[in-house]
């Protein structure tokens, strides 16, 4: 995604699975290291990756989503979420 001439890569987003914002479940999808996780406390195991179509989910589906500014990437920055 670019805003205002700069690039913006997601990371992370949380989707809401229910009826109502109090009830239902939260999930978590996470990229790190070329890979999309998905953290499910009620699943077996928690943590497992989904692949790539998980980032498609996430325009759809997304209740809140991270972004971080690609050129963040190239500094001397020492990201462990990538």
């Amino acid at each position: 995604m670019e805003i205002a001439g700069k690039a913006f890569l997601l990371v992370a987003y949380v989707v809401h699975v229910g009826d109502a914002a109090r009830y239902g479940h939260y999930l978590s999808y996470i990229y790190h290291k070329n890979a999309w996780y998905r953290h499910d406390d009620l699943a077996n195991p928690i943590v497992a990756e989904v692949g790539k179509a998980a980032e498609h989910k996430a325009r759809e589906y997304a209740y809140y989503m991270l972004y971080i500014e690609e050129s963040a990437l190239a500094n001397d920055y020492k990201l462990d979420i990538i």
